[in-house]
């Protein structure tokens, strides 16, 4: 699912589990290649190894929930003051 400023994206482990480097058509998406991911359930970065590619390790049979955003999420405490 994307709406051109953010996408999700459901990857799955169905064999032993490990790291994992999943690579997300960026373009297909309506995303930019700065592109960043988090974890959809715990709102924590993941690892951007290159343009649309992630890094983690996921555990036998198990799936992980991402969020592709553009712009990046600003750190806490960095929002402008208005």
């Amino acid at each position: 699912m994307s709406t051109g400023e953010s996408a999700i994206v459901v990857v799955i482990d169905s064999g032993a589990g490990g790291r994992c480097e999943p690579i997300a058509d960026l373009q297909t998406l309506g995303l930019p290649s700065s592109a960043t991911a988090s974890a959809f359930e715990s709102g924590l970065p993941i690892t951007r190894s290159a343009p649309g590619q992630f890094c983690f390790e996921l555990k036998k049979h198990d799936f992980k929930i991402l969020l592709l955003k553009w712009p990046p999420a600003r750190p806490a405490g960095n929002a402008s003051a208005a």
